[in-house]
C-alpha cells in the first residue's frame, strides 16, 4: 500500500503565495509607490484637476501610514482594501479627463491589489477596477477602445492568477517536503512537537481536551529480518493509510522514528482515547498486510493535563505504551 502526503496536510490558505513575503516587501513597494505618486498628486492638484489630486493623495496617505509603521516593524493600522477606493475612483476621473492615458493606471494597480490583498480580496478588487475602467470608456462612447481595454485587463488578470498559482503550488510542496516523512506521507516528528505545542496551548485557552495515541508496531525489526525492508515499508505505509481511513479531519498523525507513530486526537478524553486505540487495534490485526505478516501493535494512550509540560505528557504516552508492551503486546493501555 502507499500513502499520500495529502491526507495529513494542514489546513493553511493555499490561495495566498506571497503571504510569507508581504510584510517584508510592503515597505519598499510602499516607499516607492508614495515617492512616485506623491508629485503626481500634487502636479493634479496645481494644475486644477483637484478631484484627481484628492484621489492621489488619499492613496498617498493611506501608503504613507502603512510604511512607517513596517518601518517600525509594527502590524499596519490601515487594511491596504482602503487603497482600493480612491485609486477606483482616480481612475474614474482620470479616463473622463485624460481619457485611454487615464486607463494605463488600470495595469499597476491591479498588480497592486493582488500583491497586497488575500487572493478573494485581490479578485474583488480586480474586478471592481475592470468593470470601472471599462465602463468609463463605454460611457464616453468609445466601444473599440473600452473592448481593447477589457480584454488586455483580463488577461493580466489571468496572467497574475496562473503565477500565482504556480507559486503557491510550488510552496506547498516544499512546506509539505519539510514536515512530512518521505516514505510514509505522515507528518516527521519537527511538526509533531510544534503541533503538540499549540494542542497544549488551545487547550490551556479553551479547556478542550486532547489525547495521544502512542503506536509502536510489535516485532517490527522480525519483519524486515524474515521479510525484507520492502516489505517493511509498504507494512509501514499501510499502517498509515489504515489510520487515515479513521482519523477525523482534525486528527494528526505523526511518524516519531522507525515503526513508532504518535496520533493526536483533538476534542478526544481519555476514555474516548481507549476506545480509539481499541477499534485501531483490531483493525490493525484483521487487515490484510504484504506478504501475509500477522501485523499487530501496542498503543500507549494519554491524556493532556492542562499546566504539564510538553515532555510529561509525552513521557505519560510513553509509560503507558511500555506498560502495553510488557503487559504481552497487542493490547491499549492508559
Amino acid at each position: 500500500p502507499s500513502t499520500s502526503p495529502a491526507k495529513w496536510s494542514d489546513d493553511t490558505e493555499l490561495n495566498d503565495a506571497i503571504a510569507i513575503q508581504r510584510n517584508r516587501a510592503m515597505y519598499p513597494l510602499g516607499v516607492v509607490a508614495v515617492l512616485f505618486f506623491l508629485p503626481v498628486g500634487i502636479n493634479n492638484l496645481l494644475q486644477g484637476r483637484t478631484l484627481l489630486g484628492v484621489c492621489v493623495m488619499l492613496a498617498v496617505l493611506i501608503l504613507t501610514v502603512n510604511s512607517i509603521a513596517h518601518f517600525r516593524g509594527r502590524e499596519p493600522p490601515l487594511s491596504y482594501v482602503w487603497v482600493i477606493p480612491p485609486s477606483a475612483a482616480g481612475i474614474i476621473v482620470a479616463l473622463f479627463t485624460m481619457g485611454i492615458h487615464g486607463a494605463i493606471w488600470s495595469y499597476p494597480i491591479t498588480l497592486f491589489t493582488y500583491f497586497v490583498l488575500r487572493r478573494r480580496m485581490a479578485l474583488a478588487a480586480s474586478a471592481l477596477l475592470w468593470v470601472v475602467s471599462v465602463t468609463a470608456l463605454l460611457v464616453q462612447g468609445d466601444i473599440v477602445l473600452a473592448a481593447r481595454l477589457a480584454m488586455s485587463l483580463l488577461l493580466t488578470n489571468v496572467g497574475v492568477i496562473v503565477v500565482l498559482n504556480i507559486i503557491g503550488e510550488l510552496q506547498q510542496q516544499t512546506r509539505m517536503q519539510a514536515i512530512t516523512d518521505p516514505l510514509t506521507g505522515a507528518f516527521n516528528r519537527r511538526h509533531m512537537d510544534l503541533c503538540m505545542h499549540d494542542a497544549m496551548e488551545r487547550c490551556r485557552r479553551s479547556a478542550a481536551p486532547i489525547t495521544a495515541l502512542m503506536i509502536d508496531i510489535d516485532h517490527f525489526k522480525d519483519i524486515n529480518d524474515v521479510h525484507g525492508h520492502a516489505t517493511g515499508d509498504a507494512v509501514l505505509c499501510g499502517l498509515v493509510n489504515l489510520i487515515g481511513a479513521r482519523a477525523r479531519r482534525l486528527d494528526r498523525l505523526f511518524r516519531m522514528g522507525g515503526e513508532e507513530f504518535l496520533v493526536l486526537l483533538a476534542d478526544t478524553r481519555l476514555a474516548d482515547g481507549l476506545i480509539v486505540g481499541e477499534a485501531l487495534r483490531r483493525e490493525i490485526v484483521a487487515a490484510d498486510w504484504p506478504e501475509n505478516v500477522p501485523l499487530t501493535v501496542s498503543i500507549g494512550v494519554s491524556e493532556y493535563v492542562s499546566g504539564e509540560s510538553y515532555d510529561a505528557w509525552l513521557n505519560r504516552a510513553d509509560l503507558s505504551l511500555y506498560r502495553a508492551k510488557q503487559g504481552g503486546r497487542n493490547m491499549v493501555v492508559g
